[in-house]
């Protein structure tokens, strides 16, 4: 028998938060077709409220209390409205979206909420049940997390147009995806029972070395966060003499660095084709970790891996995906020409054959991200389909 349910879903960013309600089919306990947001059909940006922080490098970070108590009064206002007005029923599990790698025991890992210091040691998911009501739980995971799983989803739910894909699912059983913006989102799944599956602890990519240099969240160590986002490759401009000469460090961001591998120029345009190639070359280098399952005898995270068995966690779960899905900017033209040309190249000198999925590929991703509501899809995904329980 199958049942449409709709999921109350959060998605928390560093900036903006958004709210709604996602319909999924459940069936024998397991989400069948695409799930799709109900309502609103577009979801709205909430501004988040900030506040002065001393010492912190942004002064002004979002005021964690004053935006869950704005965006859990609009969720019940919103709930009443959409149980009233439509006949599907909604459970008392809200899925949230959020930045941070989470621990088991529901608090982001220390240092990866630097955007959003209030998190650090907050039960996200325990303080939203509280304040819903009686009755209500929630579930939590990282931004990135949710975003990949609304992609990998729909892929499964696609998986015959991708034969080399299915193939190696067969085989492996295990998806990564990496959707570099600002900072590294990415997500690591297993597939159980045709259902894809968050791996568990707090899977981060961002961290993973991929060389030595001077990068910046760790010293003398280079990561996919330093070379592969627009955070990454503006700091690597404002460093290179020819973009620095050329521009300001308040043009250089990571949109207009890619505009510049088509610039007249030929000094500047090499710059910034160099660039790209860089972060291809990263990008090969975290798919063959993770396939690897890191590197025996030594750490490759730079910030989750302490105590150790976390990093070797993280690297057990992970090991032997050969199927990895690209969003983010690497779907951009540049990216395409110069970044995944070179990660092609460089995987293929060196012996690895991944099946890599472009998101835009992807039946239905296109039009989610249209709507930037990929991350409130991902965050009902989030929530088991036995946690399917009706109001009444």
């Amino acid at each position: 028998m199958e049942d449409t349910w709709l999921i109350p879903v959060i998605d928390l960013g560093a900036t903006y938060t958004r709210r709604g309600f996602v319909a999924v089919r459940v069936s024998q306990g397991r989400f069948i077709g695409t799930p799709y947001l109900f309502y609103p059909k577009r979801p709205k940006k909430i501004k988040n409220p900030t506040k002065f922080v001393q010492g912190h490098p942004k002064e002004s970070v979002t005021d964690l209390k004053a935006i869950l108590k704005k965006t859990v009064e609009n969720l019940k206002f919103l709930y009443q409205k959409v149980k009233k007005k439509y006949r599907y029923p909604l459970i008392k599990t809200i899925g949230i979206s959020a930045p941070g790698a989470w621990l088991e025991e529901g608090i982001p890992y220390k240092g990866t909420v630097p955007n959003m210091p209030d998190l650090e040691n907050f039960k996200l998911a325990e303080e939203v049940s509280r304040m819903m009501g009686s009755g209500w739980s929630a579930v939590a995971n990282n931004d990135g997390v949710a975003n990949v799983l609304a992609m990998a989803h729909y892929l499964l739910a696609n998986i015959e147009k991708f034969p080399a894909a299915k193939e190696a699912l067969k085989e492996s059983g295990k998806i990564a995806g990496f959707i570099p913006g600002t900072g590294f989102g990415a997500g690591s799944f297993y597939i159980k029972e045709s259902q894809v599956i968050p791996i568990p602890g707090p899977q981060q990519f961002f961290d993973i070395i991929v060389g030595e240099g001077e990068g910046r969240i760790c010293p003398h160590c280079l990561t996919a966060e330093d070379l592969a986002t627009g955070e990454g490759l503006k700091h690597q401009a404002e460093r290179n003499i020819i973009l620095a000469n050329k521009f300001s460090k308040e043009k250089l961001t990571g949109e207009f660095i890619g505009s510049l591998t088509e610039h007249k120029d030929e000094s500047i345009k090499e710059a910034a084709r160099a660039l790209y190639r860089k972060a291809g070359e990263a990008l090969a280098q975290t798919m063959i970790l993770t396939y690897e399952g890191g590197a025996e005898g030594e750490s490759k995270k730079a910030v989750v891996n302490d105590p150790p068995r976390l990093e070797a966690g993280f690297w057990k779960w992970v090991k032997g995906t050969k199927v990895f899905i690209l969003g983010g900017w690497l779907t951009s033209k540049s990216a395409k020409r110069y970044t995944l040309s070179v990660l092609e190249k460089t995987l293929k000198d060196k012996g690895y054959d991944f099946v890599i999925i472009l998101a835009d590929e992807i039946p239905v991703v296109t039009k989610l991200l249209a709507k930037d509501a990929a991350g409130l899809i991902g965050a009902a995904l989030l929530l088991p389909p036995t946690a399917m329980r009706s109001l009444e």
